[in-house]
């Protein structure tokens, strides 16, 4: 029966209906009746034909699309196409000459290569256009490597027309992870399937070689609407009519065509708005597919599904997003817009950008004047700009500029208004100062208050995610507001259920149950990771439905927290489901084989699993792929604590050191080894160690004060947990200190303190009201 099942979906999956009409006069009345359908069935799957099959039919899409930054996302290297200056150019950087050179009819860059020698390499691929040209050089068994000698292809006026360095403020050698030959600068992992159409990676763990390989170089047609031989079979077999007709013209992803939606004004509104509701999820997902923070979940077929199902897409975690959403590190523009009122309006990529140039529909203004009425939103009373100056541009307020690539400027796409009562508050920057940067924040929302004849603005959810980041006193309150809120955007809805982990108890743990309930998959994940710090069976009775979700990132995510499981606690049904979520998972991370993360997470799991054996395996095999990812160092020391190794887990922790003395979770890990063979005194001196190199670290510096405390210096151990309390004051575990150590010590009234600061944290704690109640007798 599963063998007919397997067949029936095969040929199901390789036909498509569509039918025959007949136009019928009903007394001057006409009308469309269907006669009969019609199967087409296809030979083979879908496949990708190239574009050279497409022209024919859309000559006018296609020359659109020819020199937009879609076609030369990656050429070869040919003479025409490489925009630097080979003509024995050189650039010094740390000591390092480079030379730009050519031999015959090819280009090379003489620079140091993997072991420091200076070596030529011939460029093999020609990276991007504007305003930066990147060169690709190739390493041995396929590895293509991105050179970080960029060349500024913008014109001399500009400061153009000349090499740079990607880090120029820093000295890498050919032993940094930074270098062009390390892992980090590999094309195949981190650039190919954004620049070039059907790619695939083709990595053998084996011998780390690479095949990679592209049925088109660039971004062409494929890339977007998916492979085209259904589509073009179809157009050849079918008349023009039954041709429309069909809902999907045989294309895996078919879009609405542009220009059919309409806008207008509402009366007595200033903002247009869809006359009609659309769905602009397909079209957003196919571009988040590259423009976004996320990490790939190795699909075969990732023009399939949602985006979800083929990427896991980061939340405004810190680093990557300023507290109030706006980037900070290089996001690339769905996690921004998909923050924003247009974004909710029905607003899609292609109101603004022409799908195949990719250019702008206006210029200036005049794009967003397509929705804002001129009257209200272009003129000074609402800008407060001189008329037709840079300052006067909506985007100059509404879409904040950061240089990426030293050169690249990339506008933030939230379309926020700026509040620089924010940058007060949270510290994120705002579109008034990044001009006026001799001006303060401070000058800058007078400003605001004089013009738009306000005192206070509406509150943002970025004194939430702000609260949230620094665990102040109401951080619980206010995130527990924002993962519940519906109109705020789903992105901050999902950070905040984020964040709630560090704050579970019976009330958040509701709002965490609704999350994990969610119809928004970032959410589900978000509420996920909330349930870490509960037992693996009670997160299975919350969760374990979620091994058989529709979307596959929030399958293998369940997978990841719920394989600690114990088996005889679950039917046959649910370790079924369970042990096919897992197996899910493992191939996820057998996709992304050539990368130290994958190893680890792989090591993880089987931890969960103890599976011992492959747990070591899964970490020496993270390490000797890249040894500067200090994580597979640390869990395979933790590995051997579990195994009551602690020797084994010292040389590992001390291997590396070696490599990277400035990683402050290896010396934490190295001082709680040496605590716990009972070598008090080097042990202190590495936890010292850690709280020095990541001063914010809470729970490095919580421990290091234990151990301070345990060791008789009291009082030093008291001023780091004060610390502590000081940008932490909600954070139990230093208060509950403060309250032991302080009573130890004979400083009672301030025990008394702490503990009444702890109480109002934890109201029903009977213990803590007694204790406060006996010392104040």
């Amino acid at each position: 029966m599963k063998i007919i099942i397997l067949i029936l979906l095969v040929i199901l999956s390789a036909t498509i209906i569509s039918y025959k009409y007949k136009t019928v006069d009903t007394v001057n009345k006409t009308k469309i009746e269907i006669i009969e359908p019609q199967e087409h069935t296809f030979s083979s799957p879908a496949n990708f034909v190239g574009r050279d099959k497409c022209v024919g039919c859309h000559a006018k899409e296609i020359s659109l699309w020819q020199g937009s930054h879609h076609d030369l996302a990656m050429q070869e290297a040919e003479a025409d196409l490489i925009l630097g200056n080979f003509d024995n150019a050189t650039f010094s950087y740390n000591g390092i000459v480079t030379t730009f050179h050519k031999k015959d009819d090819k280009f090379f860059i003489n620079t140091d290569g993997p072991d420091g020698k200076l070596t030529d390499y011939e460029v093999k691929y020609v990276f991007g256009i504007e305003p930066l040209q990147q060169y690709l050089l190739e390493l041995p068994r396929g590895h293509l490597q991105s050179f970080p000698i960029a060349w500024d292809t913008r014109t001399k006026e500009h400061e153009g027309q000349r090499w740079f360095h990607l880090y120029a403020d820093e000295q890498i050698d050919f032993n940094d992870e930074l270098h062009w030959t390390g892992i980090n600068q590999n094309w195949n992992y981190m650039c190919a399937d954004c620049h070039s159409t059907n790619l695939r990676k083709n990595f053998n763990l084996e011998n780390n070689t690479y095949q990679t390989s592209w049925s088109e170089i660039d971004v062409s047609c494929e890339a977007c609407h998916g492979p085209a031989s259904k589509h073009i079979e179809l157009a050849k077999s079918l008349n023009n009519s039954e041709f429309r007709n069909l809902p999907d013209k045989g294309l895996a992803i078919r879009f609405p065509i542009a220009g059919n939606d309409k806008w207008s004004f509402p009366k007595n509104s200033s903002i247009a708005k869809l006359q009609s509701l659309r769905s602009s999820i397909k079209l957003i997902d196919t571009c988040a597919r590259c423009h976004s923070r996320r990490s790939s979940l190795n699909s075969s077929k990732p023009y399939l599904g949602s985006l979800h199902d083929n990427y896991l897409v980061s939340s405004l975690d810190q680093g990557l997003y300023h507290a109030d959403g706006q980037m900070n590190d290089e996001t690339y523009v769905y996690g921004s817009f998909i923050q924003s009122k247009m974004y909710r309006a029905g607003v899609n990529c292609i109101d603004c950008h022409n799908a195949h140039s990719l250019e702008l529909l206006e210029k200036g203004n005049a794009l967003c004047l397509q929705c804002h009425k001129q009257t209200k939103f272009d003129t000074e009373s609402h800008h407060f700009h001189p008329a037709d100056t840079a300052a006067a541009q909506c985007v100059s307020c509404h879409m904040p500029a950061k240089n990426y690539m030293v050169i690249d400027s990339r506008r933030d796409h939230s379309f926020r208004v700026p509040r620089p009562d924010l940058s007060i508050s949270t510290s994120s920057p705002n579109a008034c100062n990044q001009c006026h940067s001799n001006k303060s924040n401070e000058w800058s929302l007078s400003k605001m208050k004089q013009w738009y004849k306000k005192e206070s603005f509406p509150h943002h959810f970025a004194e939430t995610i702000h609260t949230g980041r620094k665990g102040s006193v109401n951080a619980k309150e206010l995130l527990l507001t924002l993962a519940e809120n519906n109109q705020q955007p789903m992105i901050a809805r999902a950070t905040a259920m984020n964040l709630l982990q560090n704050y579970l108890d019976p009330t958040t743990l509701k709002t965490v149950r609704n999350g994990l309930s969610s119809k928004e998959p970032m959410i589900q994940i978000s509420a996920l990771n909330a349930l870490d710090v509960l037992p693996s069976e009670e997160r299975f009775q919350l969760a374990g439905s979620l091994l058989n979700d529709p979307i596959k990132s929030v399958r293998i995510q369940a997978a990841s927290k719920l394989a600690s499981v114990s088996r005889s606690g679950l039917d046959d049904k649910q370790t079924l489901q369970l042990e096919t979520a897992i197996a899910e998972y493992i191939t996820v991370q057998k996709g992304n084989s050539d990368r130290a993360f994958a190893h680890v997470n792989l090591g993880n799991l089987y931890i969960d699993l103890t599976r011992y054996d492959d747990a070591e395996h899964a970490y020496k095999k993270a390490i000797e792929l890249e040894r500067s990812f200090v994580p597979a160092f640390v869990n395979l020391a933790d590995l051997y604590r579990l195994q009551n190794s602690e020797q084994k887990a010292e040389s590992t922790l001390r291997e590396a050191i070696a490599v990277n003395d400035h990683v402050s979770a290896v010396h934490h890990a190295l001082g709680l080894s040496l605590v716990r063979q009972k070598r008090y005194e080097e042990g202190l001196l590495n936890l010292e160690r850690a709280s020095q190199i990541d001063p914010v670290n809470t729970q490095y510096n919580y421990v290091y004060a234990v151990a301070l405390n345990s060791m008789g210096f009291n009082e030093k151990a008291i001023t780091v947990l004060e610390d502590i309390h000081k940008h932490h004051p909600t954070n139990r575990q230093a208060l509950l200190s403060l309250t032991s150590i302080n009573q130890q010590t004979g400083n009672l009234s301030v025990s008394i303190n702490y503990a009444e600061k702890l109480l109002i944290l934890s109201p029903d704690d009977k213990s803590l009201q007694n204790y406060i109640d006996q010392m104040k007798k």
